[in-house]
């Protein structure tokens, strides 16, 4: 079993706006209807109480939230992507690439999805009813995660195949985990919640004498008994166990059903020692009231739900930067990239209409004051234009 596993997180991309225009009768082109895309899909993380092994993400560690649709025509917009969410031991600790770290007791949601791209319909003005622009839905995004379980159950189930694990474990805490008379029944850890209206225990069955170190009680069953509980701290020893339960077997009669518990955490190596609790086995509730009675079972109270949106650090806040060997002007405005991938400027009248843009922004401006000549390459991503 893992406490700890890190895990790529990307959020959805947002889908593209549409460029489109109604088709009437007698007019060649009538107004713009182009959709917007939807919106990418959030990482969501969700805290779990019944959820403590991080194991089962060992072998799957990316997770991706779905695109957004694009646009369409006659003003559809496009569905926002689903959201992944990814259930977590509650009270785990979750560290970001960037060194924040915050503990997950609400559900939250870490990385939103890219922003959706606004369809031609969006770009009409007094001076421009015919837009042929759209834009192109936002990236999501990308981050590694590092989590941290503290949430392990406080006791543990142990014990030979076939000793009547996960019947004591149903009676405990109501649960329906699989019981059957042939051997390797439990083949993985199952965790249940015991639990009243004041308080709450976390217990965890475990296949075979699997040696757990962060439980604070163990609850060891040997076929060669009926049904024997005894907290055995620190670290589980099988012979350790089977002297203690030889002990035991000259002690009582061996026709009762008998359930024993230590509530110390110091060794019980002597059956006299007064820290041994005795219970029938089939008297199982009063198990469960020493259980719930035991100090450090309160439930935590309800917090504020809060919420945590992670946004990844500006890199450059400069519409752009000039390589004045290459005479390149590389582009980092976010909204010029997003309408340049979202319009096919590959026609002159889509050009004209995305020079207005780059006007509006003072883009040009701001290169002449840089004394940039005509004849650079504007390069925008994977487009390049000439400075004219």
């Amino acid at each position: 079993m893992k406490n700890e596993i890190k895990l790529i997180l990307i959020s959805g991309d947002g889908g593209s706006g549409c460029v489109s225009f109604r088709k009437e009768k007698f007019v060649s082109r009538g107004g713009p209807d182009g959709g917007d895309g939807g919106d990418g899909g959030d990482i969501v993380l969700i805290p779990d109480s019944n959820e403590y092994d991080l194991g089962k993400y060992f072998n799957d560690q990316v997770f991706k939230a779905s695109d957004g649709e694009p646009g369409g025509k006659k003003n559809k917009n496009g569905k926002k992507g689903e959201n992944c969410e990814i259930k977590l031991p509650k009270d785990c600790e979750i560290q970001l690439e960037n060194g924040e770290k915050f503990v997950l007791k609400d559900p939250v949601i870490l990385l939103k999805g890219g922003d959706k791209g606004k369809g031609n319909i969006k770009f009409k003005s007094s001076i421009n009813q015919e837009p042929l622009l759209a834009e192109f839905g936002q990236k999501g995004i990308k981050n590694e995660i590092k989590i941290i379980s503290k949430s392990f159950p406080k006791v543990a189930i142990i014990g030979e195949s076939n000793s009547g694990k996960s019947w004591l474990l149903n009676k405990l805490t109501g649960s329906s985990t699989k019981e059957a008379g042939y051997i390797f029944t439990t083949q993985e850890p199952f965790a249940a919640q015991l639990k009243d209206n004041i308080n709450e225990v976390k217990i965890i069955e475990v296949p075979d004498f699997i040696n757990i170190d962060k439980a604070k009680k163990y609850i060891p069953l040997l076929k060669n008994m009926d049904t024997i509980l005894i907290t055995i701290p620190n670290e589980i020893n099988d012979n350790y166990i089977v002297n203690i339960l030889s002990k035991i077997k000259t002690l009582i009669n061996q026709d009762c059903e008998i359930i024993i518990m230590a509530i110390n955490t110091e060794q019980v190596i002597k059956m006299e020692n007064k820290n041994i609790k005795f219970f029938n086995s089939l008297n199982y509730h009063e198990v469960k009231k020493y259980l719930l009675e035991t100090p450090g079972t309160k439930k935590n109270n309800p917090l504020i739900e809060e919420t945590y949106i992670h946004k990844p650090k500006i890199l450059n806040n400069k519409m752009y930067k000039y390589s004045k060997e290459q005479r390149v002007i590389h582009v980092y405005d976010e909204e010029i990239i997003r309408i340049a991938k979202g319009s096919n400027l590959n026609k002159p009248e889509v050009q004209f209409q995305f020079h207005n843009i780059l006007n509006r922004k003072r883009f040009f401006q701001e290169i002449e004051k840089e004394g940039i000549k005509k004849g650079a390459i504007i390069k925008i991503e994977d487009i390049e234009l000439e400075y004219k």
